[in-house]
Parts: C-alpha cells; sequence; structure tokens
C-alpha cells in the first residue's frame, strides 16, 4: 500500500512541476513590457511615413488640378473674348 506521506510528497511535487510549466508558458507567450512599446513606436513611426507620403501624393494631386484648371481658365479666357 501507499503511505499518506508518499502520496503527499507526490502530489506536491507534481503541483511544483505544473507551476513551474505554467509559467514557463506564460513568460514565453508574454512579451516584456519593453518589447510591447517598441513594437507601438515601430507602428507608429511606420503610420507617421505613410502619413508623409499621403501628404506628399495629396500635394502633387493638388498642383496637377491647379495646373490644369488654370491652362482650362486660359482656354476659356482666349476663346470668350470678344
Amino acid at each position: 500500500m501507499f503511505s499518506p506521506t508518499w502520496l503527499h510528497e507526490s502530489y506536491r511535487q507534481l503541483d511544483e512541476a505544473n507551476r513551474s510549466d505554467r509559467k514557463d508558458r506564460v513568460e514565453e507567450d508574454v512579451p516584456s513590457w519593453s518589447e510591447v512599446r517598441a513594437a507601438e513606436h515601430t507602428r507608429f513611426v511606420e503610420v507617421a511615413e505613410r502619413m508623409d507620403q499621403l501628404s506628399a501624393s495629396m500635394a502633387d494631386d493638388i498642383a496637377e488640378i491647379r495646373a490644369g484648371r488654370a491652362a482650362i481658365e486660359a482656354v476659356m479666357g482666349a476663346t470668350t473674348r470678344p
């Protein structure tokens, strides 16, 4: 037969092993605060760069529209003069 002391010790060792295993898994799965901050910073920089690209693209589009409008006004002004 098993003694209660042996059984108790076996359960204690098993519990310690399970706690250690869970702790290892949690530490592996959860990024550190500095990793989270670094990822946020990287994402912020990517978004800022993309916004700069879009802003430059919009400025180019606006310049093209204004040039086209000026050309149309020049043609319209030339044809409507008496």
